[in-house]
């Protein structure tokens, strides 16, 4: 029986960051302003319509927080203490499917949004939580704040860029690349545009037998 081709883990995570662009994006432009990925900038949003007393503002964001919380916790359960991309890492990330499969058909049913909100932002706690287990330094799959000044710091070092550069910089690069998705998906066909989180990770699934770290 052939060998799984060795896929980077570059790779794998610059298509689970363009998942949380396209997600935030979908979010961002199609759920009243809310992030579901970037819980930095959701913690932000929180604070500011908590202290201008909007409370419809206020609950959107604290769902968001509240179904990241969870799907973080479940991501880091069911990917395990072992770090690399394994048996229960690709578990994890086809229970993340399955949310991303949720988060597009209530879309699709236009369910209430604090619904679509929540399950979006369990995706990508679990999406996190499962990037975490895997162990990469310096990398995160959801936001790019942290990525992107290791790779800036890496850049003012000016030393020869390594491997670790360029997964970051193409982590930074593939969740604009889905952020940018988003919105002209939306603009083409609303009802397609959630599905395209669900196919990309459905692809990166099979290629995590072949990862290495």
């Amino acid at each position: 029986m052939p060998k799984a081709p060795v896929v980077p883990s570059g790779l794998l995570l610059a298509a689970l960051a363009f998942t949380a662009g396209t997600v935030d994006g979908l979010s961002v432009l199609g759920l009243d302003r809310v992030f579901t990925a970037n819980m930095t900038g959701n913690v932000v949003l929180l604070g500011v319509s908590a202290g201008r007393g909007l409370g419809a503002d206020t609950l959107r964001s604290a769902t968001a927080l509240a179904g990241f919380a969870a799907g973080t916790v479940a991501g880091h359960a069911l990917a395990g203490p072992r770090p690399g991309w394994g048996r229960r890492t690709r578990a994890a990330l086809g229970a993340e499917l399955a949310l991303l499969a949720a988060f597009a058909l209530l879309w699709d049913a236009h369910a209430p949004r604090l619904a679509v909100i929540a399950v979006a932002g369990a995706a990508m706690g679990l999406q996190g939580g499962v990037v975490n287990r895997v162990g990469v330094s310096g990398v995160s799959a959801t936001y790019v704040t942290g990525t992107l000044a290791a790779f800036l710091g890496q850049v003012s070092e000016l030393t020869r860029p390594d491997a670790s550069a360029a997964r970051r910089f193409g982590v930074v690069l593939a969740m604009a690349g889905g952020a940018v998705t988003a919105a002209l998906a939306l603009r083409w066909d609303a009802a397609a545009a959630p599905w395209i989180a669900v196919a990309v990770v459905l692809a990166a699934l099979p290629a995590t037998k072949g990862a290495r770290t």
